[in-house]
Formats: structure tokens, C-alpha cells, sequence
């Protein structure tokens, strides 16, 4: 039951209502100890709302991930203290905002740096791995410049054998 959508549109309260109404009850659940009754309860309505309730997004699959999430609530407090420097009249409360916004800046550099660096590990891991996968065609194949599209791209040209 967990992963269904009940408050989706999509959900067919009417479909739901008239299963219900057609099960008789009384003869169903007549003479059976509680525990039978819930589990006959339980299994119709799981019954029903295979056809008639949507699936749940994957509850593990979150939209925004956290880094996303920092960078974003450091954004909005930047934001909301701009407008506070900008209104503010005294000497000491905009020094106090300025130091504020320079440490907010100093953050997003840093959250900036690490994705970078990490984006940069996770390249690095999928190269080598790659290469580990390629190994048995080491001396198979050259590398060699794409003459197509520019940019120096680098293409696997097999060697010929009778070169050497």
C-alpha cells in the first residue's frame, strides 16, 4: 500500500466504491476470528487498488540532490540578505550583512569546488575502469587524431598486422 498514490487524479474512487459495495460483507467475514477478517479486508483492498490506484514515483529517486539543495538555500539567504544590505542604514548592520554575504560567497565557492572534484574523480574512476575493461586489446589498436570534427579527438584505429 505504500506505493501507491492515493491523492492522484488518476485514482478511480468510483471503481474503488463499487467493488466494496458488491462484496457481501456479511457472509465473507461470517464466523472467521479477527485476525482472518483483516487479512481478507487487506487482501481485497490490495486486490482493488492494483486497477484502480497509480504507483508512487520511487520514494528513493529524490528529485534534487543535497548538494543541489545547499546551493540552493545558500542562493535564497544571499539573496534575502542583499535586500537587508540594501535597506539597511546604519554603518554597523551593513558591515555585519557584507561580512554575512562574504561568508555565504566563500560556501557556494567551495560547494563549487567539490562537485567540481568530485565530478572530476567520477570521470577519472570511469576512465580507468574503461581501460581495465579494454585491457585484452592493448597493442591491437592505436590512437590516433579524428580528422573529422576537429578539436584534436582522439580515435581508436586498429593496427595493421603486417606492419611491423
Amino acid at each position: 500500500m505504500d506505493y501507491y498514490n492515493f491523492h492522484r487524479k488518476e485514482t478511480n474512487w468510483d471503481n474503488i466504491q463499487t467493488y466494496f459495495e458488491q462484496i457481501d460483507w456479511e457472509n465473507t467475514l461470517k464466523d472467521k476470528s479477527t485476525s482472518k477478517i483483516l487479512k481478507i479486508i487487506y487482501e481485497r483492498t490490495t486486490e482493488t487498488t492494483k486497477f484502480n490506484v497509480p504507483l508512487k514515483k520511487d520514494p528513493n529517486n529524490k528529485q534534487i540532490s543535497k548538494q543541489e539543495r545547499i546551493h540552493m538555500n545558500l542562493a535564497r539567504k544571499r539573496r534575502k540578505i542583499n535586500k537587508q544590505y540594501q535597506r539597511a542604514t546604519s554603518q554597523t548592520k551593513k558591515q555585519r550583512l557584507y561580512e554575512e554575504l562574504i561568508q555565504i560567497e566563500v560556501k557556494l565557492q567551495k560547494l563549487q569546488r567539490n562537485s567540481q572534484e568530485y565530478q572530476e574523480k567520477k570521470a577519472c574512476a570511469k576512465q580507468s575502469k574503461s581501460t581495465l575493461n579494454t585491457s585484452s586489446a592493448k597493442g591491437k589498436y592505436s590512437s590516433r587524431k579524428s580528422p573529422l570534427g576537429g578539436g584534436g579527438l582522439l580515435v581508436r584505429v586498429p593496427i595493421k598486422q603486417g606492419a611491423n
